[in-house]
């Protein structure tokens, strides 16, 4: 068993399109579109026994003075990604447990002798919703948290789709449809940018305040076909406003669901045609991400999904914990913020 650095795109894309544990925030250009903007330096590893790749880890480090940081996904205030981690190959999820087992036992501890040769002070994994055997991070030491997302069933008929949501979901619904609202598909990222850092404005700092507008620039224009915003309209106003993604068989609500004009519930709206919008595209399931923040999930929530689980580890060591606590203890003053923005 070994680990290397994989540096032919075509081979690493064409291990996450046959996974079923690869995702669209796997993809080689979004991981390096990701690199430009994040301030950290992509190692996209492979795993292999023999000559076989069996499982790629796309990882994100920093060395900032002194503190090496390794993350998978980097910080949601960089990229705003919910999860990333480990890529088992297309054939894992039919092995025996025993070898499913034995592989993840393999991957991990290469992976684990790469972090000690880079000496990481924190390491932070996000994994994807099916890969939910973390057992070697646990005996490792790694802290565990679960995390939460919503996902919804599109092949249901549509009419049991929509008896499942809240009465009141389905009313705020109808009386949406009554505005004559349209949605369009846009390239506007600073309006969009604008909207957001308005509705966010008194949640301190994030992602619509920490990144550059490029960002979701570069993925809009090297995913044109997966990646796409959406401005929502009552006559020229703008009502609405949101940026989902698909992939394989999912379609996920990514940016968005910023309350724009209070007199009318378009959010509501806005989700029932993104929802109805997959299902005639032939999308198995909508994740509407967001099931973590409690200002928000009373909302998705009454859109009757399904509650999934997935899971983020984390680890540092000393300087790592010594480095976290004054950043939340020292460089959180408002008065230092352009120390803050220097060092992380």
């Amino acid at each position: 068993m070994t680990i290397e650095l994989v540096t032919d795109r075509e081979l690493w894309d064409k291990f996450i399109d046959k996974s079923p544990y690869g995702t669209l925030f796997h993809k080689w250009d979004l991981l390096k579109i990701v690199e430009k903007h994040s301030g950290y330096e992509l190692r996209p590893y492979g795993l292999y026994k023999n000559d076989s790749l069996y499982a790629v880890i796309p990882i994100y480090y920093k060395n900032t003075k002194g503190v090496k940081l390794v993350y998978s996904p980097p910080q949601g205030t960089l990229a705003y990604i919910p999860y990333m981690g480990l890529v088992m190959w297309q054939d894992y999820k039919t092995l025996k447990q025993r070898k499913k087992e034995q592989y993840l036992d393999y991957a991990w501890a290469d992976l684990a002798a790469e972090l000690k040769r880079l000496s990481t002070n924190i390491v932070s994994i996000t994994m994807v919703p099916d890969m939910y055997d973390v057992r070697p991070f646990i005996w490792d030491g790694y802290e565990i948290k679960l995390l939460y997302t919503y996902m919804h069933d599109l092949t249901q008929p549509e009419d049991e789709i929509w008896n499942s949501f809240d009465n009141d979901c389905r009313q705020k619904i109808r009386a949406g449809a009554k505005h004559g609202l349209v949605i369009k598909e846009s390239t506007d990222v600073d309006t969009f940018f604008n909207i957001m850092v308005g509705r966010l404005k008194g949640y301190g700092n994030n992602f619509f305040t920490r990144q550059s507008p490029d960002y979701l620039r570069d993925l809009l224009a090297a995913f044109p076909e997966n990646i796409k915003l959406y401005f929502m309209y009552k006559d020229q106003e703008i009502v609405g406003a949101a940026i989902n993604c698909c992939y394989k068989d999912q379609y996920t609500g990514w940016f968005g669901d910023a309350i724009i004009n209070r007199e009318i519930a378009s959010n509501e709206y806005l989700n029932w045609e993104f929802i109805k919008m997959a299902k005639a595209a032939g999308y198995k399931r909508l994740e509407n991400w967001g099931a973590d923040m409690k200002r928000v999930n009373q909302f998705k929530s009454k859109f009757n999904p399904t509650l999934t689980t997935y899971y983020h580890v984390r680890k540092k060591d000393r300087i790592g914990a010594l480095s976290e606590w004054g950043y939340d203890n020292v460089l959180a003053n408002p008065y230092l913020g352009f120390v803050r923005k220097a060092i992380f």
